[in-house]
């Protein structure tokens, strides 16, 4: 069964990510619509890492493996527990 696009939850995930970056004190490289999403990617001063968001609720973490997408990944897992209660 697909699961069901939700347009809502998917600008808050992206509103979500903008305050993250904020509060990090990290820019906003670039942000893009993508086949079937949309992508912003987050510069720390040394990394970029882009991130795809989908109405699906899926989120993918892109880039070379370093301090700014362990803190990428922490964010999301932290949203989702969030999320789900």
């Amino acid at each position: 069964m697909k699961k069901q696009k939700d347009y809502q939850a998917h600008e808050a995930a992206i509103q979500s990510l903008r305050e993250f970056v904020a509060r990090k004190g990290w820019s906003i490289d670039l942000e893009r619509e993508i086949d079937y999403g949309y992508q912003i990617a987050v510069f720390d001063g040394k990394l970029r890492n882009p991130v795809d968001f989908f109405p699906s609720g899926k989120i993918l973490i892109k880039g070379n493996a370093g301090v700014l997408r362990d803190a990428l990944h922490a964010w999301k897992e932290e949203r989702n527990a969030v999320v789900e209660f």
